[in-house]
């Protein structure tokens, strides 16, 4: 009844305005950041973006919680109420945090802001809104991010912001300073629609020692009659393109053909070596090489479940010891197929289709069980990094308290659970 609930509300909302979006959404975004409380360990950045809740919806708040003792050490919030401060989240080596806000589905305005370590604000920028990924966000249009290396030789990572919804739909990259938010490179893919609408740094493709950058793309789900279509399959349906994030320099294309269930559209997590793992809303995961000649290289993952949207995709440590990093598949928007497993979240083999374990939420105290998720360090001592995994309601008419935990995609064993608690 749950997975059915959340893809209800999903589908109903996704015109729904922010300020109608009111629920406890504390884990609705989550980021590993580095150690900050001493104890050696990765910490970890929570949003809710709509906290606190009242008669309207708050301006948000992030927090940066100690994965060992649960303890908050830092919170930042938002200014206005209905900004969505939290929507999106991303932090540098460095330490650095970017927040990206949603602001109001009316005003078509979304923003990014930089805090250092300490909290500081070190910059804002006002972005289109953009980053609709389902089923994530829900309703919610806030920009994509991803951290890039230094670009300007600042000693800085730089940032990634996607907003698929710039240039009257066509979308847009940028590339701006971590240190104060210059705009450094515009990428363009050579695509026509939803340009953007995911980013994500992944392996190095071109064997030049940097870590390239991949952005997905969605097709236009209402398009005008065209006179004279563009042959090139790539704009015909979804795409994935890679970037050198030094010089935005494109590298390669791959299209997917078909539309990704509208604006929707792809996943991107960094996958074992040069693997670009890319996932489909109700459909499949597959594995990307773009390196020399754009393929798929014919490893997919099917679906699991009776409904499968592969909205949450992390990188993870090599659970199973055969040698090839592992990967977690969240998709919260699911219910049990006959016979089906009942869970939301698998841990799979990143070398061949088969679950290494299943994840299952708690019935009655997880609402949408893998809306998020986020790599953290190695906190039980196995010697494999735990995840971090966040279930968030996505509006208030039925209301579960947001939770995340923290997971051992070894043994499947909850290590610690964070929730909203008091101020």
């Amino acid at each position: 009844m749950t997975f059915r609930f959340c893809f209800a509300l999903l589908v109903l909302g996704l015109t729904a305005p922010l300020s109608e979006l009111r629920a406890n959404q504390f884990g609705h975004a989550l980021c590993a950041v580095p150690d900050r409380d001493g104890d050696g360990l990765a910490d970890l950045a929570v949003a809710d973006p709509f906290d606190p809740v009242d008669e309207a919806a708050g301006p948000g708040r992030v927090w940066i919680v100690s994965t060992s003792t649960g303890e908050r050490l830092l919170e930042l919030s938002g200014a206005d109420a209905g900004e969505g401060f939290g929507t999106t989240l991303a932090c540098g080596p460095d330490g650095t945090l970017f927040v990206g806000s949603a602001r109001s589905a009316e005003e078509g305005q979304g923003r990014v802001q930089a805090f250092d370590p300490s909290g500081e604000r070190l910059w804002s920028l006002a972005v289109l809104e953009g980053g609709l990924r389902y089923p994530r966000h829900g309703a919610i249009p806030g920009p994509s991010l991803a951290v890039v290396p230094d670009v300007n030789d600042d000693g800085r990572p730089e940032l990634a912001i996607g907003s698929w919804r710039a240039n009257d739909g066509a979308g847009e990259v940028v590339i701006v300073s971590g240190r104060d938010g210059k705009r450094l490179h515009a990428l363009n893919g050579g695509v026509v629609h939803g340009f953007g609408v995911a980013v994500a740094t992944v392996g190095d493709q071109t064997s030049d020692g940097v870590d390239d950058l991949a952005v997905a793309s969605v097709p236009d789900p209402d398009p005008d009659p065209d006179p004279d279509p563009d042959p090139d399959p790539k704009v015909a349906g979804s795409s994935l393109s890679t970037f050198d994030p030094v010089t935005g320099e494109h590298r390669r294309s791959i299209g997917f053909g078909g539309a990704s269930f509208g604006t929707l559209g792809l996943t991107l997590a960094r996958g074992h070596g040069d693997v670009i793992l890319v996932g489909q809303p109700f459909q499949d995961v597959r594995a990307a090489v773009t390196a020399q000649n754009p393929t798929i290289d014919g490893r997919t993952w099917a679906r699991r479940g009776g409904l499968t949207s592969a909205a949450t995709l992390v990188g993870l440590d090599d659970v199973d010891g055969d040698g090839v990093e592992d990967f977690l598949l969240c998709a919260p928007v699911s219910f049990p197929a006959e016979g089906g497993d009942g869970a939301t979240a698998w841990v799979m083999s990143g070398a061949r289709d088969e679950v290494l374990r299943a994840l299952e939420p708690d019935p009655g105290e997880d609402s949408c069980f893998g809306v998020s998720a986020a790599r953290l360090g190695d906190l039980d001592g196995d010697g494999v990094d735990e995840v971090a995994i966040g279930a968030a309601t996505v509006r208030g008419w039925r209301v579960f308290p947001g939770r995340v935990k923290l997971i051992s995609p070894v043994s499947g064993k909850v290590v610690r659970v964070l929730t909203r608690g008091d101020d």
